[in-house]
């Protein structure tokens, strides 16, 4: 009987400290020496929302996290960041932290006097081409008069560049609003919703 539990207990301590460190390797480290993060799970462009299609929860080497990571335990309901946008250009398995995702609140506060007014066709004269939702945009009431000027002023100096195809450039127009001593009604309003021609 000595002689077996000599045997059996060498083996038995052996196959345990295998097991042991199989147990370790496949389930124990990565919940010991890992912290659940955000991370980009595809490119997510300037100003596009966050969603399931574009985030993922992967366990990341405590050493490797970055600051003021965004952490999840089970799903990305934790996080407040589905429907929230990003605040710059974001590369597939980037890890996602606070200064990624725009901090501007869309949603009006009536408390405040805040609302959404969409604008009409009608009453647009240029807009900048690259206006995206959560901007600042300054508004100015242009008469019929100076209308005509501006777009005499705008054909003039596209013409001087020759290069590029005549359009309303948001540069020259508030070049133009200060030649032409236009003031804006209306300053520092957030874009809310855009739609482009499609």
């Amino acid at each position: 009987m000595k002689k077996l539990l000599k045997v059996v207990m060498p083996l038995f301590i052996l196959m345990g400290g295998i097991a042991f460190l199989f147990f370790y390797d496949l389930f124990l480290e990565e919940r010991i020496n890992t912290v659940p993060v955000v991370v980009a799970a595809e490119n997510i462009d300037f100003k596009d929302v966050f969603s399931r299609d574009n985030l993922r929860i992967k366990r990341i080497n405590r050493d490797f996290v970055v600051k003021d990571a965004i952490t999840a335990i089970d799903n990305l309901n934790d996080t407040h960041l589905l429907g929230e946008l990003a605040a710059i250009d974001i590369k597939r398995g980037t890890q996602i932290y606070r200064a990624l995702v725009d901090p501007n609140n869309l949603i009006p506060d009536e408390s405040k006097g805040e609302f959404i007014a969409p604008i009409p066709n009608e009453w647009i004269f240029a807009v900048p081409g690259s206006i995206r939702r959560s901007y600042v945009a300054d508004f100015y009431v242009v008469p019929k008069r100076k209308q005509r000027d501006l777009e005499k002023w705008i054909a003039e100096d596209q013409a001087d560049k020759s290069q590029k195809p005549i359009s309303s450039d948001d540069k020259d127009i508030l070049e133009y609003g200060k030649l032409a001593k236009l003031k804006p009604v209306l300053r520092n309003v957030r874009v809310a919703h855009t739609k482009d021609h499609s």
